[in-house]
């Protein structure tokens, strides 16, 4: 880019400069020359990715027990308007979904959709089978300073039909599993 102009930007030439190359010149550097507060934000702890531990930690102990990463077809649940993706799904006396939503770093009206796809496949189910099924979201408390973020967490805690999951406890759904003898929403087959 040093030869490029467009009349609007004009580059200068690269120059070498004689000193060591450590973080702490390349953070002064960065600091003068493009961000001032990039080094504070760099250094604050990154919350774990929600989904990446759920799937590590809760995947492995049911995934022969219930269906993960499904999508569940009209032919499934009539009540629904078009197929619809789930994190786990499963049938024992009743349907059982559990679904992954990550409050903090979704926008408000795309964590409502992945709460109203649990709450329309709930609902298909519960016309279907006239019986209440098993629905969990699994999640995290959002920082209070994403108040839409935070206020949609307090209603699905609240929300009687749900059952909020902490991703921290995660052996409550590997538990209910177990204990209800759920097995998979959509058969299984080996291959031989």
């Amino acid at each position: 880019l040093a030869n490029y102009g467009n009349n609007l930007l004009t580059f200068s030439e690269p120059k070498a400069i004689d000193i060591p190359t450590t973080y702490e010149t390349f953070a002064r550097l960065f600091q003068k020359y493009v961000h001032t507060g990039w080094e504070s934000s760099q250094r604050q702890p990154q919350r774990r990715n929600i989904v990446k531990h759920v799937r590590e930690v809760l995947y492995p102990k049911v995934k022969d027990r219930v269906n993960v990463d499904a999508v569940i077809t009209t032919e499934m649940a009539p009540g629904l308007v078009a197929p619809t993706k789930v994190n786990l799904a499963g049938r024992n006396e009743v349907h059982m979904i559990g679904q992954i939503v990550d409050f903090d770093k979704k926008k408000p009206a795309s964590l409502a959709d992945d709460i109203n796809r649990v709450l329309a496949l709930m609902r298909a189910f519960e016309e279907k089978d006239q019986e209440k099924g098993k629905y969990f979201i699994i999640g995290r408390e959002p920082s209070n300073k994403l108040s839409e973020q935070h206020a949609i967490w307090e209603n699905v805690r609240a929300f009687p039909a749900l059952d909020f999951v902490s991703d921290t406890e995660t052996d409550r759904i590997d538990e209910y599993i177990r204990e209800h003898n759920v097995q998979p929403l959509i058969p299984i087959f080996s291959e031989s």
